[in-house]
């Protein structure tokens, strides 16, 4: 059976918007939670904790090949 990656992205805050500190994204914890327990590979990118931008993010999804991207 093939194994299927997901990799689930909290989107980096708008350059002109209010940046609150960042807070853990609770819906894609939620989900990865359940995916994995489905037997899905999971890797959750966190733009804003993280500082990255649409650049870096587009990097790391190629760095990670996922079969399926899923952005909040």
């Amino acid at each position: 059976m093939m194994t299927i990656h997901v990799v689930l992205v909290n989107p980096p805050y708008p350059p002109a918007c209010y940046q609150h500190p960042p807070s853990l994204p609770l819906g894609l914890a939620y989900l990865s939670a359940v995916l994995r327990e489905d037997g899905v590979e999971v890797n959750v990118l966190d733009a804003q904790a993280l500082r990255l931008n649409n650049k870096q993010i587009e990097d790391k999804i190629a760095e990670i090949k996922p079969d399926i991207v899923g952005v909040k």
